[in-house]
This record gives structure tokens, sequence and C-alpha cells, in this order.
């Protein structure tokens, strides 16, 4: 599970439609490291290639996310651009491949984001979806729920090895044939939000997967005859270089609290710099589906009642619905509070992954909603309670891949989790303390997930 600072956004960002990254054209050859040759300027550098002057923090980002391989050279100097994707105006800067955004009101290493190059090229090429998609099914594909996109081969070794999530994005489509608009060929593609992959069987690896450059594209075609200069920013090449980031956590040393060990195990980032515990990942998880139904309630014009406690548990404990038992999570209406044993929720996400001790947690924050909203009424069966906390689980994991907070493999952590606590084959449905089968438990997950809380209440 992703988690960012200042809010889930491990995530953001941008580019694709290729242009042949370094050998697309036929006899190309890949240029040899070191090619691009900026020359310093204190914390800037130019790149004779484009006469085009890079500063901090662009910089930065782009010497430690690939380079020129990934990123291009510089296209155009710095300047002030609205976001379309949430209307407001950051400094951004075009490079070939990729767009950057500065946010100064991130932490590193998120003060800068790309922007959704490749989602912006393929709804304005293919506005009714490229034609002849063909999903790829070689063995090891990856099925991204999220969008319903499978990728596989070489596409899915370079999404894995280049980035991934963070600076490739989803798959928006499968993969189809594309002419490409550099050298006229025509070649297998596939788009995602920030890139757009090609597939170059001409080339040796690493070279036959290469990336449109949907920084040009997109640079001329919003603006022909360049920056208009109202809205150019000068460098500031006087700032002080980052300092040096021993872990690669993307803390510097100086504001790095544990400089030698990385900040997350886990797929939480607080921005501390040192290694989070199972309590961290709980805890993000609180925080966030707290504010889910907080922002729920409140757009339907309803009283929300958060809980009186999220109380951790290591013993068998004491509790106002009794003995809190070991390798248990649970509601209790009596004081509106969730209980949890720690060491379970740990062992959870070791044998799982992430995703799924948070799936628990939004399950047992269901009964509290249900509480809140006056549906745990003990005329119900028990394995309909049951079954719609699992709806409001998968309605909040709605949230989060919305809110970009998911990883690949998340929602079959969280599924797999339900699949595995569903109840045995023979207990009747009408049992006391039924939860459902283990394929009416995914089923209900998956019922929130794709239509959200309104369906859940249905």
């Amino acid at each position: 599970m992703r988690t960012r600072k200042p809010a889930w956004i491990s995530v953001v960002m941008m580019l694709a439609v290729v242009a042949v990254l370094f050998p697309a054209r036929a006899g190309a050859t890949a240029p040899a490291a070191g090619s691009a040759s900026p020359a310093a300027q204190g914390s800037c550098q130019t790149f004779p290639e484009t006469g085009k002057t890079v500063s901090q923090p662009f910089l930065d980002y782009w010497q430690t996310h690939g380079g020129l391989a990934q990123q291009g050279f510089p296209i155009a100097e710095t300047g002030i651009e609205q976001s379309p994707t949430d209307g407001k105006s950051y400094r951004v800067q075009y490079f070939e491949r990729a767009v950057f955004e500065q946010h100064p009101e991130n932490q590193p290493p998120y003060n800068v984001l790309l922007s959704l190059l490749g989602r912006f090229r393929y709804d304005a090429k293919y506005p009714g979806g490229a034609p002849n998609q063909q999903p790829n099914t070689d063995p090891g594909a990856h099925l991204f729920p999220e969008t319903g996109k499978r990728v596989g081969g070489k596409f899915l070794a370079y999404w894995t090895s280049h980035g991934g999530l963070a600076q490739q994005g989803y798959p928006i489509s499968d993969e189809f044939m594309e002419q490409n608009d550099l050298d006229g060929k025509v070649y297998l593609v596939q788009y995602f939000e920030r890139a757009v992959f090609e597939l170059h069987p001409e080339n040796a690896p690493p070279y036959d997967v290469l990336l449109s450059q949907l920084g040009t594209f997109r640079y001329h075609e919003k603006y022909p005859n360049g920056w208009p200069q109202d809205l150019l920013v000068a460098n500031d090449c006087t700032a002080p270089p980052p300092t040096h980031d021993t872990d690669g956590d993307g803390i510097p040393d100086n504001a790095d609290k544990c400089p030698q060990q990385p900040e997350t195990v886990n797929g939480v980032f607080d921005s501390d710099g040192c290694p989070d515990t199972v309590q961290n990942l709980i805890d993000f998880a609180r925080d966030d589906i707290n504010k889910f139904w907080q922002q729920s309630f409140t757009a339907s014009d309803l009283e929300y009642t958060p809980p009186t406690q999220f109380k951790a548990y290591t013993r068998s404990i004491s509790t106002p619905c009794g003995r809190a038992v070991l390798d248990n999570a649970f509601y209790c209406d009596r004081d509106h509070a969730i209980y949890y044993d720690l060491n379970f929720l740990g062992r959870q996400l070791q044998t799982d992954g992430d995703f799924a001790p948070v799936t628990i947690i939004a399950h047992e924050w269901g009964h509290l909603i249900q509480a809140d909203l006056g549906l745990l009424d003990s005329s119900r069966y028990t394995i309909d309670i049951e079954l719609q906390a699992d709806c409001f689980a998968g309605a909040y994991a709605k949230h989060a891949g919305e809110e970009g907070l998911l990883e690949p493999g998340d929602l079959d952590e969280g599924v797999g989790n339900l699949y595995k606590a569903g109840d045995e084959s023979d207990l009747p449905w009408f049992a006391a303390g039924a939860h459902g089968q283990p394929d009416q438990r995914v089923a209900a997950f998956q019922l929130g997930l794709d239509n959200g809380v309104d369906k859940c209440l249905q």
C-alpha cells in the first residue's frame, strides 16, 4: 500500500508515446553512457544538446529518476503552468519524455511530481479507446484491477524495473499496433498514465522497449511558438544542491533521523527517515479510513461518529464487549470502539502483504459505520451484517485507488485475506457468527470496490 506525505502520494505523474529513446530508428545505436554532457553552473546544469538549463529541485529529480533514458533532454526553460489535473498553477519544466511539476508543499522526494502525459495523449488520440487492443495473456502477466488492463512480457519487465507506478502510472490500454509519429513505422505499444511503451524487437535489451517523447509532443501542441514570455521563470543557480542521501530513501542525510537505514519497510512513508513498523502502517490506515468516512458522511449531510478509541493489544484484555481474544480484530458497539491484536495484524502483513491488515481494519470500521447508520439490527442475519462490512471495506479500497494509494497486488492481498477468512463450506448461512463463504466475501468486497458506498446500502 502506497502512502505519501502529506496525503498518501507515493504515486503521482506521467509521460508517454514513443520517440526513439535511443535506437528507435533502423540502424541507430544506443548512446554511450554519459552521452548527455551538461555543463555545471553551481546547482544548475545546461545541456548543450538543447541549450536548456535545469535547476533545483528538477535537476536532482532528473539525476535520481532515470536521467536521459527515462526523462530525456530538457526542451524548454522553466515556466508557470496551470495543471489540467487539479487546476492549480505550478512551476514546471518540459523534458522530451516528461513534464516536471514543483510542489514545494510536499517533502522530498514528492516535491517534484510528473504530469499525466500518457493519459492526455491517449484521450486526445483515442477518445473512444484505441482500436484492435489485445490483452497480454503471457504467463506471469499482471492484471491491474484499478484499470482492468493487463501488462506482461517485456513491457511488464520494463515497468517493474523503471519506476513502476510512480514513474509510469497504471496501464490505461492493452497492447495494440500504432504508427510512430516520428519515424512513421508501426510498433506494438501500450499506453500508461505517464508513458507509452513501444516494443523494438530489432534492438538488443535494454533498448528493445522505448518511450515516446510525450513531453515533446505536449510542448509543441500547447506552445507552438515557445513559452509565453510572461510565464517564464528564471532559474536560481545559487541554491545549494541537496545533501547526500546515504540510504537512498529520498531524505537528505541532514534531515534523516536514520541516515543509514531506508525510511520505509512496509510501504509507509512518514518522512522521518527511519524504518517503519506495522504500527506505523496501522496508524496511517486508521487516519485515512477515518477521513474517508468523515468525508462520505459530510457529503451526504449525515452525522459521523468516529471510534471512541482504536486500541491495540498483545494479550487478552477486558473490553465492554467481553474478553478480547488473540488473533482477532473487532468492533465493540458498547463503547463504539475498535480493538485489534497488533501481533495478529503484523503476521497478516508478513504473510499476505500490507493491504491485508488494512482490509481487516476497513472491515471492522464497516461495523462502526453500520452502528452510525443504525444498521446493527439484531433482527438481521449475521451473514448480512458481515458481508455489508466487506462491501464497505471495498468502498474504502475504491477510494484508496482513486487517491493513488494502491500498489500492484494490493487488491489481491485484500481479497485474498477475505477469501481465507471465509466460512467453512458446511457452516449454514443462517448460523450465528456466519461471515459468508469465501466467494461471497470476495463478491461483497468487489461490489463496494466497483460501485462505492451507495451500492452497499441497497
